[in-house]
């Protein structure tokens, strides 16, 4: 069951741009088609903002331990979407302000869940832990009718995250891959592989967790990778056309401050600034054209009193950030974080 709990904001410094998808992150050189680095911002010009105990709007409080909320979408009635994930009793739920399930979808586990424009819900089923045991993208009616599903052929394809584009095709997250299916279940586009490649091919990826469209055209994806993640703009010639975040065995924030431990979530901004989240070093980052960090929030002060056994996601919306954590206790958390002000 959640319980809401609700706290008064004592509200950071807002910023002209910034509070999602879903990083330190740094243009790598050498990458056809991607623009030459400019100068770097000193980190006396970056905006550095640790997000202090007491920002926390509202708390969910998930007293369940045989199963976990795994991803949130939040809606534009100020419910969330929660996907919830285990051997017993995953769902999908709609969550109000006051704690209350409102509505709900049983019999799959969801790895993310989008509500759509018209009222339907477009799950990513991952088949496991536990039955069902079949890795799909399902899109559902609010009164749980399937009306549109894809099925893959086995567990190796299970999908990590499902969004569906403006010309109504669904961009599915795969393990070592990304794919545009349509409602006739043809693949229109991809990136990437079934199984793992050399590092050194084309199409090369280690472990994305995200993929979305841009208004361009082109597709923007969260690869965390197993050394340090990545993000990557991908145009429909599946050519990198920008990419942030460096794969250096290693490496860590202490030496480098551009480096991506666990992405997790990535936004372009109306600018053409990227919103980017990194779970391992609690870093909510903007990130200018050119590839440079321009402002930064920390949000590790915030979980101060929570003893965190894993970070799930961290997902960001207007002046918020809604964080998806399991405590040491096995029960699990929603909390809504205070950032700041974002230009779009």
């Amino acid at each position: 069951m959640l319980i809401s709990k609700i706290f008064v904001p004592n509200l950071i410094k807002k910023s002209k741009l910034f509070i999602p998808a879903l990083f330190g992150l740094a243009l790598l050189a050498g990458v056809p088609g991607l623009p030459a680095a400019a100068e770097q911002i000193s980190p006396a010009e970056q905006e550095n903002i640790s997000i202090a105990a007491g920002t926390i709007n509202r708390e969910y409080v998930d007293t369940s331990t045989v199963n976990h909320p795994l991803f949130v979408d939040p809606l534009e009635n100020g419910n969330y979407l929660v996907s919830r994930v285990g051997f017993q009793e995953p769902s999908v739920q709609e969550i109000d302000p006051a704690g209350r399930v409102v509505w709900s979808l049983d019999g799959v586990q969801p790895v993310s869940a989008k509500r759509l424009q018209n009222g339907n819900t477009l799950v990513a089923d991952s088949g496991v832990p536990g039955l069902p045991y079949v890795p799909r993208v399902l899109e559902v009616s609010p009164t749980g009718q399937v009306v549109w599903e894809h099925r893959f052929n086995s567990l190796a394809e299970s999908p990590r995250y499902a969004e569906q584009l403006t010309n109504g095709n669904v961009l599915v997250t795969l393990p070592f891959m990304i794919v545009e299916l349509d409602k006739q279940d043809r693949v229109v586009w991809s990136y990437g592989s079934y199984k793992p490649l050399p590092s050194d091919s084309a199409g090369y990826l280690e472990q994305p967790v995200m993929a979305a469209g841009l208004d361009n055209g082109n597709v923007l994806v969260v690869d965390r990778g197993l050394a340090g993640g990545r993000v990557l703009e991908i145009n429909r010639n599946k050519q990198v056309v920008w990419q942030f975040g460096r794969r250096q065995a290693g490496a860590k924030l202490e030496t480098n401050p551009e480096f991506l431990a666990a992405p997790s979530s990535a936004r372009r901004l109306e600018d053409g600034y990227t919103l980017v989240t990194d779970l391992n070093t609690h870093r909510l980052l903007e990130i200018n054209e050119q590839g440079h960090i321009t402002r930064t929030r920390d949000w590790s002060a915030a979980l101060q009193g929570y003893p965190v056994m894993n970070t799930w996601q961290a997902v960001p919306a207007q002046e918020k950030l809604l964080l998806v954590l399991t405590l040491t206790s096995s029960q699990s958390r929603i909390l809504e974080v205070a950032t700041g002000e974002i230009s779009d």
